[in-house]
């Protein structure tokens, strides 16, 4: 067969040749012919194929009928293996079943699906995936998205053509949208695109020539020019830093595109006020460099190029007049920004004089001690003092220079670090650190950015041992930056863990705190979607390592942050439902490793199944190890008296009784040392025997527990308490802490509990012994049972119940700090006033107000530009709440205060949405029967963001009205109906159909939770559907009626964006809202429709197809619906299928209709299972042996 298909047969045929022509027909013919069964029709169809590789029906005309039926013959099972409207689904970056799905993968050179089997698939899969591709490159993230795509784990270094005219058609739809709307100019999208050019050209994966050609040839038959300093503007950001690694010829291609958009001549009006006097002088400022580049070059200028040429240079003149409140200046920088006698000595030092006095033009050279010159000098609250700058640059400003400008900002910025780690500069300015953090948000920035910083920057300071510009790093790290790639995180988690181990960071307290805070903080905010990553792999590995060490310092020595990466681990587990991938992965061994940790019920209860197996047989070892200690004191203390043993009681009633008498031993043991410690303080007489005794010859930990009972007795603590505390340092302190916490729940037992949780707050806030949220911290992480749980919730809300300090500068917080800090340029000026009325505490500075003596220079504390306590306490306040859901008691009785108290700070909290997600994901064991806490959850977030986001950001006009109203009427709780459904798919649906218009919206994606509208929108959907008091099913139900009844919502030409949001919402829900959706497969499959499916079956089921034509049916509208889930799907939920077609589906298939059917479902996933998880492929394998 192969040498016929070879043989080149001529289109006119001569006479001589008809016999031998019709003898190779009638051979091919008959090895075709599947009833005469020479061939198998797969190797029939394979040769045919790979000699028409454009997929056209014939070769020659004599056997083109014969082709045609073969494959024609083909193409029920190429469409028995093809995913229902494939092309048509989206993905979302950010979504955890985005980044470990094998059929989002694309060939990195074709841009093709990666189809098995030489098949007659449809055109459109066969085509380069050109659609998804500009929906990936539209992303702050599309770097990550694109090595999903392309199957690499980091891009290479190649030219993808297919690039180049993604990138056009982007730019092309942009221009076009100005073109029919002056309003939609989306700086953001521009923006985008700028830093694409930017990276794919440095890594070689396009050609900037030949993008410029083909944006040449495309305008020359598009008129499309309302957008054109837009593209200029993005094309210069490219040329102003790559002029010296290219030649001038390779943007010589520029000027033509100038000629074609330009006609020479135009009018233009120039404000300096206004910033798009920077767009409108963009292409002058490409010609200024090409001519600084190449002054030989030979061009005529154009007439209106020329014009605005000679005002630059007249600006430039009188550069002085200028500051950064006028655009001109940013102008001149982007255009001389190549020329530095210009540049570097006139124009810079006007940008970073407003941020350091040492680099502008009134400068002097600083040296030793800045803070001796008081007129360059303003003081803190705290008594340190910094430069007297206090306006940052504006981010309009830096928006509007180009990416070589902001690179020497940068590289200024980092100097100015690095002279203050060597000690000559004072503290930098407010307005410094603040302009430095808004340059950290730039993509294009990312060398001299977020890579200097934390490869740097962070590691420079911790080598130095420098604390302050560690300090002034976690504040960036905590308040500033959230939307970082986790490479950058985790290399920034990884160095200061590495710092814990310096003595001089160990003995700083604030600097400690800080320290710890901030590892904390990153992880618990942790994305959950990037915990089974590469990277997070890394960093645990690392740890385990220096765990395993022994001789460093390592993070496992502090639990409660041990505990909060275990539960940050488990609640990532629970949403992607990955308990296998788990077992088969590094934190099995991460889990064997570290120590053993004690953990309540009701936690226990929500952890996943490894998790929950794991520390319930170690604690049950634990257990039967004390047992056996226990027996054998017993045995050594007391004769064995056997007439006793025949009285047994049940195992459980012993363990509780032998719990309930260690726990009054613990008691009793605890409170003995408290007591003789507390005689030895009254009887000692001189200061230096207190602090020799307690930091030197004690060896108990119950020194905070001493100091609540001074308080408690006498109300006041003794100067000489804070130098003890200074030298025992943080990490003792520390370990002092969870006796106190020990210590206050039994005490609350039997004592007032009031009074008890009094003298903690004056502890806490009036002699600053521990931070407020340290001490919640260990309280909440405590692994108490029953009585004692409730009690540690009880202390801690009451704590924040009672305390006048933290209600006053929640108010002050709230009222007086904007949470849009990156538009707002007098930041510091309100957060000084907030520092002067809520300033916190160091112990040097307690004991100096108690010893009435002055703070000496080694007491001066940390700089501090961004944080408060109230900021500080966000992830132990995600905690406390988390906690009140576990326990069902304590939430009814302290859920509403708690939310009526420290619900508004949730306007300053950076992952609210996330916050909300992962919280009702996992815990949704205990709130699947109380919608009402999840609602008052949701709504109390949604309130408190509301004055700085839009009216329904986060919930839905109609769920707010409805269900945030008030109590529930006599009808009963609220049940919406089918608009209400399909008024929130439209919602995530939108964002894919239109994609471009969500460009316009104010919200700039670099400061906001997440850095593309798909996923804030599908969490956002998730959280008010998991909120409804209606059951799981009754949701299922819904989102499937408004595909398979067709809602009048739903139009025909977009039904397939539809039916790709349906699958994103239920692929991110709990894994319990699929079984209504597996239920209706099984009632699809045994109802009356399969009845007209014994014929023509591929046909009918093809959705994308027959909806076009009103002619689809039901069965085809459930298959569609169920390819787009599984498609969107992690693997764990996929691990129904398998269970489904072996128990349910199986058992009802009675006819061929039927079995085709369930083929459609099952056929087209069969490649990922082999890829993800083989076992459900053996799994299919098996039930499909049963089946026939």
């Amino acid at each position: 067969l192969k040498r016929l298909l070879d043989i080149p047969i001529p289109v006119h045929l001569q006479v001589d040749q008809r016999k031998s022509v019709e003898a190779v027909e009638k051979l091919i013919k008959t090895i075709c012919d599947r009833k005469n069964n020479l061939l198998p029709a797969y190797f029939v169809i394979t040769e045919i194929i790979k000699n028409l590789p454009e997929q056209r029906c014939f070769s020659h005309w004599r056997m083109a009928d014969c082709f045609t039926e073969i494959i024609e013959s083909f193409r029920p099972l190429a469409q028995l293996n093809s995913v229902c409207g494939r092309t048509f689904m989206t993905p979302i970056p950010g979504h955890v079943g985005f980044y470990f799905n094998a059929f989002w993968k694309l060939e990195a050179l074709s841009l093709r699906f990666p189809l098995k089997g030489l098949l007659p698939y449809s055109q459109d899969l066969l085509n380069p995936q050109m659609r998804l591709l500009t929906h990936v490159f539209m992303h702050y993230t599309y770097r990550d998205a694109i090595a999903v795509l392309l199957g690499t784990a980091k891009p290479e270094k190649s030219r993808i053509p297919y690039f180049e005219e993604v990138i056009t058609e982007i730019i092309l739809e942009l221009m076009f949208t100005a073109e029919c709307d002056h309003s939609q100019l989306n700086p953001q999208a521009w923006r985008i695109i700028s830093t694409q050019i930017i990276y794919l050209t440095l890594q070689q994966s396009i050609c900037f020539t030949r993008l410029v050609k083909i944006l040449h040839t495309k305008l020359t038959h598009y008129p499309y020019r309302y957008a054109r300093n837009q593209l200029m503007w993005c094309l210069f950001n490219f040329l102003s830093g790559g002029m010296q690694k290219y030649s001038v010829e390779e943007f010589a291609v520029i000027l033509d595109l100038y000629r074609l958009l330009y006609t020479g001549r135009d009018i233009f009006t120039v404000s300096g006020s206004d910033s798009s006097c920077v767009l409108m002088l963009a292409p002058t400022c490409i010609w200024i460099h090409i001519l600084k580049k190449s002054p030989s070059m030979e061009v005529e200028l154009p007439p209106t190029v020329n014009t605005q040429r000679k005002f630059l240079q007249e600006a430039l003149k009188n550069k002085t007049q200028f500051n950064t409140d006028n655009y001109m200046v940013a102008v001149l920088c982007n255009a001389y920004s190549s020329t530095s006698e210009i540049f570097q000595q006139d124009l810079l030092p006007i940008l970073l004089e407003n941020l350091d006095n040492t680099r502008g033009h009134n400068s002097t050279q600083a040296s030793g001690n800045f803070a001796s010159n008081a007129t360059n000098s303003m003081p803190f609250p705290n008594g340190n003092v910094s430069e007297v700058k206090l306006r940052p640059l504006k981010l309009e400003f830096l928006d509007s220079v180009s990416v070589h400008v902001r690179m020497n900002i940068a590289n200024s910025l980092i100097g100015t670090f690095g002279r203050f780690m060597q000690g000559k500069n004072a503290w930098p300015s407010p307005a410094l650190v603040e302009t430095y953090c808004r340059m950290l948000t730039y993509a294009d920035l990312e060398i001299l950015g977020l890579k200097q910083f934390t490869s740097h920057i962070v590691l420079t300071a911790a080598r130095h041992q420098c604390c302050e510009m560690m300090y002034i790093c976690c504040e960036i790290l905590n308040y500033r930056l959230f939307n970082i790639p986790s490479t950058y995180r985790v290399h920034a988690i990884v160095t200061l863990q590495q710092t814990l181990a310096f003595a001089k960071f160990q003995t700083n307290a604030s600097l400690y705190w800080m320290l710890e805070r901030t590892l904390l903080l990153q992880f618990q905010w942790y994305p959950h979607h990037e915990i089974f990553q590469a990277p997070f792999a890394r960093l645990l590995n690392s740890f385990v390592a220096v765990a395993a060490d022994g001789t460093r310092q390592s993070i496992a020595e502090n639990e409660e942050l041990m505990r909060i990466i275990i539960l940050t681990l488990a609640r990532s587990t629970v949403i992607s439902n990955s308990d296998s991938c788990f077992i088969e992965g590094v934190y099995r061994e991460l889990l064997n490793k570290l120590p053993c940790y004690s953990w309540p019920q009701s936690t226990l209860s929500v952890f996943p199944q490894v998790f929950c197996s794991h520390y319930t047989q170690q604690q049950q070892q634990q257990q039967q190890q004390q047992q056996q200690q226990q027996q054998q004191q017993q045995q050594q203390q007391q004769q064995p008296q056997p007439q006793q043993s025949s009285v047994v009681g049940s195992s459980q009633q012993q363990q509780q009784q032998q719990q309930q008498q260690q726990q009054q031993q613990n008691h009793l043991l605890l409170k003995q040392q408290v007591d003789e410690e507390y005689i030895k303080h009254r009887t000692f007489g001189s200061e230096l025997s207190l602090i020799d005794y307690f930091t030197n010859t004690s060896t108990s930990t119950v020194y905070l527990c001493l100091l609540w009972r001074l308080v408690y007795d006498t109300g006041e603590l003794p100067a000489v308490s804070m130098k003890i505390l200074e030298v025992l340092g943080p990490r003792k302190v520390l370990i002092h802490l969870k006796s106190l916490a020990d210590f206050l729940v039994y005490e609350t037992n039997s004592a007032d509990v009031n009074r008890c949780v009094d003298v903690l707050n004056r502890l806490i806030f009036k002699y600053a012994v521990v931070p407020l949220e340290r001490f919640m911290l260990t309280m909440l992480l405590r692994d108490y049972e029953g009585n004692d749980a409730f009690y540690a919730l009880l202390i801690v809300m009451l704590l924040v119940q009672r305390s006048e300090e933290l209600r006053s500068a929640v108010a002050d917080c709230v009222a007086m700090l904007p949470s849009d800090y990156w538009h707002c340029q007098d930041w510091n000026d309100k957060y000084q006033a907030y520092q002067l009325k809520h300033a916190e505490r160091t112990w040097s500075q307690v004991h100096t107000e108690l010893s009435r003596a002055s703070l000496t220079p080694n007491d001066c504390p940390l700089p501090v530009y961004f944080g408060t306590r109230c900021l500080q306490m966000l992830p132990v306040v995600d905690l406390l709440l988390q906690k009140l859901v576990e326990s069902p008691a304590a939430c009814l009785k302290f859920l509403d205060s708690t939310l009526s108290i420290l619900g508004p700070l949730y306007r300053f909290h950076p992952y609210p949405v996330s916050f909300l997600y992962s919280t009702f994901r996992f815990y949704e064991k205990r709130l699947v029967e109380a919608p009402a806490i999840k609602q008052k959850l949701a709504l109390a977030v949604h309130g408190a963001c509301v004055p700085s986001r839009d009216d329904h950001w986060l919930l839905s006009a109609e769920f707010v009205s409805c269900v945030g109203s008030g109590p529930v009427t006599d009808r009963g709780p609220w049940v919406p109906d089918l608009n209400y459904y399909a008024t929130l798919v439209r919602r995530l649906m939108d964002t894919f159909s239109e994609p471009r218009q969500q460009w316009s919206r104010k919200s700039d994606l670099r400061f906001v939770e997440f850095n593309n509208f798909q996923t804030h929108a599908l969490y956002c959907i998730c959280i008010e559907l998991m909120s409804l008091s209606v059951s799981v099913v009754d949701v299922g139900n819904a989102l499937i009626t408004l595909v398979t009844h067709w809602h009048s919502l739903v139009d025909k030409n977009t039904v397939m964006y539809w039916v790709n949001a349906i699958g994103l919402i239920f692929s991110a829900l709990p894994i319990s809202y699929m079984e209504p959706f597996y239920q209706t497969i099984l009632t699809t499959l045994c109802s009356d429709h399969m009845n007209s499916m014994n014929t023509d079956v591929s046909n009918k089921l093809d959705f994308e197809k027959r909806s076009k034509l009103m002619e689809d049916c039901y069965p085809a509208r459930i298959l569609a619906l169920c390819h787009a889930v599984w498609l969107h799907s992690a693997s764990g939920y996929l691990q129904l299928l398998p269970q489904a077609l072996r128990s349910t589906w199986i058992p009802h298939v009675r006819s061929e209709g039927q079995f085709l059917y369930v083929c459609h479902l099952v056929a087209p996933f069969l490649q990922r299972f082999y890829q993800e998880r083989t076992k459900f492929t053996m799994d299919v394998s098996y039930s499909s042996e049963i089946l026939f």
